[in-house]
């Protein structure tokens, strides 16, 4: 069940190198697309990360 949560915060690492944010949020869907158990703890991630991007 973390796979999905541990790809999305892989990606983010990526990202937040760019402070991209748009693609950020792009990637949250797709995963929460693919897997809609997940979809929660997806989008949580998510918020947790771009609080910690833009706080």
């Amino acid at each position: 069940m973390e796979t999905y949560v541990e790809q999305f915060k892989q990606q983010v690492m990526m990202k937040l190198a760019g402070h991209d944010t748009q693609s950020l949020q792009e990637t949250a869907e797709q995963l929460a697309s693919q897997s809609t158990t997940d979809a929660t703890m997806i989008w949580q991630a998510y918020e947790q990360v771009k609080n910690e991007l833009v706080g």
